[in-house]
């Protein structure tokens, strides 16, 4: 092995390290997000498509990309770019692994996308006023 490959293994290393860091220290805010974020776009995509439990794998791997690039985004950019940017990726997923073999196109992709984020703000909402109103 030269230089060059052990620089490569030792950076890939580093980014490694400094992903499962972030991901580690917000385990908690990153499983709420990721349960939230399957049941909007389950909900969205079973009024806008239709189907049933054989889709529950593809949004829960959808909603899971999504949650990971915002996290990611959402640390190392600035508010509005990373939301656009979260939103931008999470209609080409859309597009590409729900909507695929449905014939609604681009136009069911941003039907789903709008209906998942207020039904997202809604569940987040909800949690908000629950651990408002809990004991702690």
């Amino acid at each position: 092995m030269n230089r060059t490959n052990l620089k490569a293994i030792a950076y890939i290393l580093g980014a490694v390290t400094v992903v499962a860091w972030i991901f580690i220290s917000h385990n908690v805010t990153f499983a709420v997000n990721l349960m939230a974020m399957t049941i909007a776009l389950y909900v969205a995509g079973a009024i806008v498509v239709g189907g049933g439990l054989e889709r529950l794998l593809r949004v829960l791997l959808i909603a899971f990309l999504a949650v990971v690039v915002s996290d990611l985004v959402f640390y190392f950019l600035p508010s509005f770019i990373a939301l656009c940017f979260s939103l931008f990726v999470l209609l080409i997923a859309m597009k590409r692994f729900l909507i695929g073999d449905h014939d609604s196109g681009w136009f069911g992709a941003i039907c789903i996308v709008l209906l998942s984020v207020i039904f997202l703000l809604m569940i987040e909402l909800l949690i908000v006023m629950a651990q408002l109103f809990l004991p702690i």
